[in-house]
């Protein structure tokens, strides 16, 4: 999948050039299969699951709160979108439901890709006996998002089968992946990895200048246009916009603003400064130190200011 540069799109509804989801062939690379423990001889072996991803979630089906990127039998690994056209990962221990995750990561746009990888282990009882606790780490983009002991029977009794990228049901429900898959890989179940040692796994190496449109592992934000109106100078807010260029008459209480390279113009209604009242423009003050200074005066000592 890696090789295809964009990666294979997944989409809810399975149809077009979108796959509903991805087959894995065989049980041995499952992803997140059940902890398991078991004697051999004196010691004890301890097996988890470990799994990596490199995704880029698109926009969700109608009404969908979550998408499911794989469920297993040990835990399951989905992502959840808000209301401001961002998505986070979220982990969920055995048959936990959705709406209570055991580890979530922070919040990223839709449409940016990550690397995400989810491990879990059992920490071993010094007796040799059964253990009763497991670690289970979510790691994004050669970090550690979140980490966290569990209980070592919790990581059991899910529903999915580890064998379906994209997709935990029938193809078209809401709750399946909508996006690219770039790369899945599997660990063997015994390798047991501190929560940075298997972080250091989900470094995305994928070239920026490879990734096709539409499947960006760059954000780019655009600065807010300088905004149109009047407004009073008790309110007054500048937003840092570098050009701006104010101008202004004597006599007149209006100033206005050009920035340059825009053609937009801002103006600026001033009201009398009291005693005591003071307005910053720039690197200049004008203070009423004594009486009231007008409006027009106060827009006069901001002739030429330049932001």
């Amino acid at each position: 999948m890696a090789l295809l540069n964009s990666g294979l799109k997944l989409s809810s509804s399975g149809s077009g050039a979108s796959l509903g989801s991805i087959t894995i062939a065989t049980t041995a690379d499952a992803a997140f299969p059940a902890i398991s423990t078991s004697n051999n001889g004196a010691a004890r072996v301890n097996t988890g699951g470990a799994a990596i991803f490199t995704v880029n979630p698109l926009a969700p089906s109608s009404g969908a709160t979550y998408g499911t990127i794989v469920a297993g039998v040990g835990a399951t690994l989905y992502v959840e979108y808000n209301a401001n056209g961002q998505y986070r990962f979220d982990v969920l221990t055995g048959a936990n439901a959705k709406t209570s995750p055991t580890l979530v990561s922070q919040w990223y746009n839709i449409g940016t890709e990550h690397t995400v990888g989810v491990n879990y282990n059992a920490i071993n009882s010094p007796d040799k006996t059964d253990p009763a606790s497991a670690l289970i780490t979510l790691a994004v983009d050669g970090r550690v998002a979140a980490s966290q002991i569990v209980a070592f029977t919790s990581l059991s009794g899910g529903t999915g089968t580890g064998l379906s990228i994209g997709s935990f049901g029938t193809v078209g429900s809401a709750g399946n992946f909508n996006g690219y898959v770039d790369q899945y890989a599997v660990f063997k179940p015994g390798a047991n990895l501190s929560p940075g040692e298997f972080a250091n796994y989900t470094t995305d190496a994928a070239s920026v200048a490879n990734a096709l449109t539409g499947h960006l592992e760059t954000q780019t934000v655009a600065a807010a246009a300088t905004p149109v109106g009047t407004i009073d100078n008790r309110d007054l807010f500048i937003e840092a916009h570098p050009g701006i260029t104010a101008t202004g008459n004597a006599g007149s209480n209006a100033l206005t603003l050009a920035a340059a390279g825009s053609p937009e113009i801002t103006a600026i209604t001033f009201t009398p400064l009291t005693i005591g009242q003071s307005i910053t423009i720039g690197a200049r003050t004008v203070t009423a130190v004594s009486g009231t200074v007008s409006a027009s005066d106060v827009a006069a000592a901001f002739s030429g200011t330049t932001l």
